[in-house]
Order: C-alpha cells, then structure tokens, then sequence
C-alpha cells in the first residue's frame, strides 16, 4: 500500500481506516478485492492522479457505483496499492 491512499471518496486516507472499511460488513470489500485481482484481470493503462498507474475494476456494494483498484509504482519501482476509488461514471 502506498503512504497516501485513496478510499472511496476520501484522500490522503490512514490505513487503519481502510483495514477497518474492508472488515465492515462481513468482510464484503476483502471479498471484493480478493476477486479483482485473481485469475487474470482486465488491467488497464492509464494514469491516476496525472501518474502511470495499472487499473482493475472491482464490484462496488451497490450497482450504481463504479469501482476501481489502482496501483503505481514508488520510488524504487516497485508496485503498491494506491487506490480503490468510486470514479465519476462518463
């Protein structure tokens, strides 16, 4: 995970908040995490937050959200979760 994560709607996130969001429900969003990245995904290429980040989507709790995992390499390239964000749906 990166220092400064994005949960949802929210910025600059701790990430015992986001351990704490995922265990909320039964673990709905450990699930739903653990299913985005198995098997092979579809990963996307594109930037997040004006940086090369790889894309996955995942299920949001309600059909009328969008979710996505994103991930960026750090300074020493090596990859780390960056965000799991409800984008704007275009």
């Amino acid at each position: 995970m990166m220092s400064s994560f994005d949960y949802f709607q929210a910025q600059h996130v701790a990430h015992s908040v986001v351990f704490r969001h995922l265990d909320a429900e039964g673990g709905t969003q450990w699930i739903n995490l653990q299913q985005s990245v198995q098997g092979s995904p579809n990963v996307v290429v594109q930037e997040y937050k004006h940086r090369p980040a790889r894309l996955l989507q995942c299920r949001a709790t309600n059909s009328l959200y969008h979710c996505v995992l994103a991930f960026q390499q750090d300074n020493f390239r090596d990859w780390r979760w960056k965000a799991m964000v409800m984008p704007h749906r275009q």
